[in-house]
């Protein structure tokens, strides 16, 4: 599996997930997420489009990182999910996450919610 980050605006970043999230990637899966919440950010796309496969120790990654987000004050938006949708439903999970059918409809939800509120990019100053 691979990892692409890729800015989305100044206050949402996107992580592209390659190949298939399961015991052998979850690891790497685990650190890129969390690495993003350290740094800051607050408002992550998680884009599934070219993910193949999830097991439950990839799911659990996507749930301690949820946790994580929401802890921090932040959300996670699950886009293209597609076919991959149906782990999540059979998991019992579609109601935990927030899910989108592209990367463009996570950014607006994600703009309604921050005309809503302020503080969502990654944190200011201090490295």
């Amino acid at each position: 599996m691979r990892c692409v980050e890729q800015l989305l605006a100044p206050n949402i970043v996107v992580l592209r997930l390659i190949g298939d999230l399961d015991l052998a990637s979850a690891p790497e899966a685990r650190t890129r997420l969390r690495q993003l919440v350290d740094d800051g950010w607050r408002r992550v796309v998680l884009d599934l489009d070219s993910c193949d496969f999830i097991d439950s120790v990839g799911l659990g990654v996507l749930i301690g990182v949820h946790r994580r987000m929401g802890q921090a004050g932040g959300a996670m938006v699950i886009a293209n999910g597609g076919q991959l949708f149906r782990v999540f439903e059979t998991a019992g999970l579609q109601s935990l996450f927030r899910f989108a059918d592209s990367i463009e409809m996570a950014a607006s939800d994600f703009s309604r919610e921050m005309s809503e509120s302020t503080g969502t990019g990654p944190s200011e100053g201090g490295d």
